[in-house]
């Protein structure tokens, strides 16, 4: 009998039936099997052992950190989005306050304001709260897809059994890394123009902004500062950050030429950012503008409207708005020029035109447009109907109210 192979782990036994006897091979031939069973045995681990870890993926803790921003981030720009399109931004209006019941400017100025959308021509705008949803959406998807569908997956790592599979699960972490670098240096350079509008042109203070700033700057943080980017992959991070930045700055050049003509020039466009010096001197030296006309009322009025018109003097009804709210252009498009000409209008904004903000603040309207009938403030846009059902109700209230307080007979 000899012993040939390399280690123990390797070993196999080589019998020469020959060289034995008839009794002795029988005895080996059982001997021989158990022998070949026991090695097989001993050599499975082995066998398993040859698999190779393949790439990990990166850092599933920090993943699962990212996922949980993403998920803050993503509830709060969608419930923006849906107050913004299908609520008239009273909601958010009334939980910060507006622009005229803050002296330092409320939610209401900024994300009802003409830098709260992206106008993509012919009356088409999209919500920035929007935009950002989807951006936290990805970003959540980009985190957790390793994690939930990564193949082979095993205590955060991916197992492959050949090199082809280590390669193809090498490449797509990678690919999956790079993408987040991308997407989170986007938003928070995009964050941080953001703030220096906000600071620098605007003048207003707005909680749900500064929540979703620093989601953004963590994300970012989080991303860069945790190793997103392969070491052997700088250089194509280096290319992803500064293409980050350039995607931001058209971003944000994209939604400033949107609102051209609201009174910002060039200088407060490229001053944008406010972690430079540069938007701090810059504001201080802007001189301020003020006068600043609403909007031309363009539609003409229509039978129902010039009626609804008379019913809302009568009852010495008047609107709240602000010269950049849109929603107020739009309430005044519906009612149409000849039925706006007889409803006293309230500029509400301190650069607009016959600003009567102070009354504004003494009023404590909670956002643009209310109207106010009766003494009683209701906020948001409203339809014809709406309006005529306003007044209805307004003429109960009158009534009950002068009933409850004559001299009984």
């Amino acid at each position: 009998m000899a012993l040939f192979g390399g280690t123990a782990a390797d070993a196999f036994v080589v019998v020469r039936p020959s060289a034995l006897s008839p009794s002795a091979a029988s005895s080996s031939s059982s001997s021989s099997a158990s022998v070949t069973l026991r090695m097989t045995t001993e050599s499975e681990p082995a066998e398993s052992s040859s698999e190779t870890i393949g790439p990990p993926c990166w850092n599933p803790q920090l993943r699962r950190e990212i996922a949980s921003l993403s998920t803050l981030g993503a509830a709060e720009t969608s419930w923006l989005a849906y107050d913004k399109l299908w609520g008239d931004g009273v909601a958010a209006s009334a939980i910060c306050g507006s622009d005229a019941s803050n002296p330092a400017g409320g939610c209401g100025s900024v994300l009802d304001g003409p830098y709260a959308a992206l106008s993509l021509g012919e009356g088409t705008n999209v919500p920035l709260s929007a935009v950002g949803f989807a951006a936290y959406a990805s970003v959540f998807a980009l985190a957790v897809w390793p994690l939930l569908f990564g193949s082979g997956r095993k205590g955060g790592d991916f197992v492959a059994v050949d090199d082809d599979d280590d390669e193809g699960e090498e490449e797509m972490d990678v690919t999956n890394r790079l993408a987040l670098a991308a997407l989170t240096t986007v938003m928070a350079t995009f964050s941080s123009y953001l703030m220096g509008l906000l600071f620098g042109v605007i003048h207003a203070s707005c909680p749900f902004c500064f929540v979703s700033a620093a989601l953004s700057f963590a994300l970012g943080g989080i991303t860069w500062f945790g190793g997103v980017v392969p070491s052997n992959k700088a250089k194509e991070g280096a290319r992803i950050g500064l293409g980050g930045f350039l995607a931001s700055t058209a971003a944000i050049l994209a939604l400033f030429l949107s609102v051209e003509g609201n009174g910002v020039g060039t200088n407060d466009i490229l001053a944008a950012n406010g972690f430079t010096a540069s938007v701090v001197a810059n504001a201080a030296t802007r001189q301020e503008q003020k006068d600043l006309p609403p909007p031309p009322v363009t539609t003409h009025s229509s039978e129902r409207a010039l009626k609804l018109a008379l019913d809302l003097e009568s009852l010495d009804a008047r609107m709240f708005g602000a010269y950049w709210c849109s929603h107020c252009y739009e309430q005044k498009q519906k009612l149409g020029y000849e039925a706006m000409g007889r409803l006293p209008y309230v500029e509400c904004s301190k650069e607009g035109l016959n600003s009567k903000r102070d009354l504004c603040q003494e009023r404590e309207v909670p956002g643009y447009p209310t109207w106010e009938v009766g003494g009683k403030l209701y906020p948001g846009e409203m339809e014809l109907d709406e309006l005529e059902d306003m007044v209805r109700e307004s003429r109960e209230r009158l009534a009950k109210k002068s009933t409850s307080t004559s001299p009984s007979s």
